[in-house]
């Protein structure tokens, strides 16, 4: 699959709660706690400041840490090279935190596209079978 535009998606009250869970799921493995009030309408922002504060601090204190992170999470150094040259009047750690958001949006966006194909391979199958 292409490049697929997380645009519609992102103001989806699911997509937006699978993706909070995995940034939970993601940054408590590595001892740090994310919490989301449920405010669907400030839960990226809300996440945002709690990401950007703990990368601030890996950055300063724990460098081995926030490279275990992101390879967990799946995120380059090469994106993040990207995105400071793109950006280059945004501190580090508030655009790595933004990488995060969006690299586990899509992460979220992928599996439900690649679940609905795979129901959809299976119930053509069941279809077939009966025929």
């Amino acid at each position: 699959m292409e490049k697929l535009d997380l645009a519609p998606y992102k103001l989806q009250s699911d997509i937006i709660q699978q993706t909070i869970h995995q940034i939970i799921k993601d940054f408590s493995m590595f001892g740090m706690e994310v919490y989301f009030t449920g405010n669907m309408v400030m839960a990226y922002e809300e996440v945002y400041r709690q990401l950007s504060g703990f990368i601030e601090t890996l950055i300063i204190h724990d460098y081995h840490k926030l490279l275990a992170l992101l390879y967990q999470i799946d995120l380059d150094e090469e994106t993040i090279i990207k995105a400071e040259d793109e950006n280059p009047d945004h501190m580090r750690h508030e655009l790595i935190a933004e990488l995060i958001v969006y690299r586990e949006l899509r992460k979220v966006v992928y599996r439900n596209f690649n679940k609905q194909e795979k129901d959809k391979g299976e119930k053509n199958a069941c279809l077939n079978d009966t025929k």
